[in-house]
């Protein structure tokens, strides 16, 4: 198996014994091997790692690493057998982002307390795991840790120590409750990376989006171990296309273009949009990468009308609602589908259309429909008034009409672009009285959603 210093990666040996470099401060962590399981803290957050620090500790204002002293002798990593299948779910979660305690209760009642007794074998946050409060870690780990399975997180931009001076510096108390900001584990014979792409340049508190070397060339050793023909599935925080270092994007792209299975997660956006990368977006090579932006659990900031739970509503500035994914793995083949928070599994598009329109206007009416977790790949038909005829819909991203409305008398602000949009016309001809829309959607994983929407046909007038 696998043991890094983030630098490096080293293979141990039949005995378990494994040599890296002394550092004065490094995360020292063990790669779990498929079939096994690390230790997990009372809030279910793995704990495979080990914190040295032979420097000062530092002047912040999170909590930070004390000094440990000079490396022990040996530094071990438990691990238990666990039963680790082909086939198994995984949750995808991106930006949970509370700025406060009553906002972590949202991410509780609305989207944690329905994963509890999921069969997923384990979580991945996306980053921005709070809104600058790192003190609001424990609590969020309290509510997640609930649920049962070990949940693995990603740092994002409002996971930092603003007063820090570098990017290491930034991410001091991520470690002292996460452990290192970028590692890998297998699951199954899926190896999953967690990748940190938020890069504060030495002496700001602003960042940029990139890798940096060290994590590429840790990168590099550690896909250097994993079989060309295993699913490789990485996670970060900002999609990779919005690389300020475009250097770092190539290199990553190097890293991973020989490989004919991969994939990968983002959050950030709070928006969803998901597809297969192409050279505008800084991937070539012959194997095709897809890449999901999975929204954010706090939708737009956990903005909007209370509903009668007293929970904002959170929709997206995309119209679709707050929610996350669940995955399939079968191997190294894939399915992915969204799940909107306290709604039924099959609620996957919003179908816009008038309440009733008048006989003549029907061949001038549009009918839009918001597939959340749709693509240019995705095909989405619609028949009305009892036809048995599929007439395909446009690909139209566009601002969600609805949801435009509904933000404008909420906040005055402006919804953003839905890249999962599609618009049609209604079918002239139809008599008045009520009419049933009907629409299905069947996205590249080939998987079939349906849903109607009722509209009443009035006479012309005179």
């Amino acid at each position: 198996m696998g043991v890094s210093d983030q630098r490096t990666v080293t293979v141990t040996d039949a005995q378990g014994t494994w040599v890296l470099p002394g550092h004065a401060k490094a995360v020292y962590f063990v790669i779990k091997p498929r079939g096994y399981r690390t230790p997990v803290s009372e809030d279910n957050i793995p704990r495979f790692y080990y914190l040295h620090n032979d420097t000062e500790p530092l002047n912040l204002e999170g909590a930070t690493i004390p000094r440990t002293g000079s490396l022990p002798e040996s530094i071990d990593f438990p691990l238990m057998p666990q039963q680790e299948p082909d086939r198994f779910d995984a949750i995808f979660i991106g930006d949970p982002q509370p700025r406060n305690h009553e906002e972590v209760t949202y991410f509780a009642h609305d989207v944690v307390e329905e994963l509890v007794g999921t069969t997923a074998a384990f979580a991945v946050t996306l980053g921005d795991i709070t809104s600058d409060r790192l003190d609001l870690y424990d609590h969020i780990n309290q509510v997640t840790g609930t649920v049962g399975i070990p949940f693995f997180n990603t740092p994002g931009n409002h996971d930092a120590n603003y007063e820090g001076l570098d990017t290491y510096d930034h991410y001091e108390t991520w470690r002292t409750v996460f452990g290192p900001r970028y590692y890998s584990f297998d699951y199954g014979p899926v190896h999953f990376v967690i990748l940190s792409n938020v890069l504060f340049p030495e002496g700001g508190d602003d960042y940029v989006t990139g890798l940096g070397r060290d994590q590429l060339e840790w990168l590099e050793a550690d896909l250097y171990h994993v079989p060309e023909h295993h699913l490789v599935v990485l996670s970060m925080h900002i999609p990779p296309w919005r690389a300020d270092r475009v250097p770092d994007l190539r290199r990553l792209n190097e890293l991973l273009r020989d490989r004919p299975h991969t994939l990968s997660f983002s959050a950030h956006s709070h928006n969803i949009s998901q597809g297969f990368l192409d050279e505008s977006a800084g991937w070539s090579g012959a194997n095709p990468h897809y890449h999901i932006n999975a929204g954010a659990a706090c939708g737009r900031w956990w903005g909007g009308a209370r509903d009668e739970t007293d929970i904002p509503h959170a929709t997206s500035s995309d119209g679709s609602p707050n929610g996350y994914f669940i995955v399939s793995f079968d191997g190294n083949q894939y399915s992915a589908r969204f799940k909107a928070a306290r709604r039924p599994a099959d609620y996957q598009m919003q179908i816009q259309a008038p309440d009733q329109v008048e006989q003549g206007r029907l061949a001038d009416t549009s009918v839009f429909v918001n597939v959340f977790s749709g693509s240019r790949g995705s095909t989405v038909e619609m028949t009305v008034g009892g036809s048995d005829e599929w007439i395909p819909l446009e690909f139209a991203p566009q601002e969600d009409p609805l949801y435009a409305r509904v933000t404008e008398r909420e906040s005055g602000r402006r919804a953003s672009t839905s890249f999962h949009m599609w618009e049609g016309r209604l079918t002239a001809g139809l008599t008045p009285g009520g009419h049933l829309i009907r629409i299905r959607t069947t996205d590249i994983f080939g998987q079939e959603f349906t849903a109607s929407r009722i509209i009443r046909v009035l006479d012309d007038l005179p």
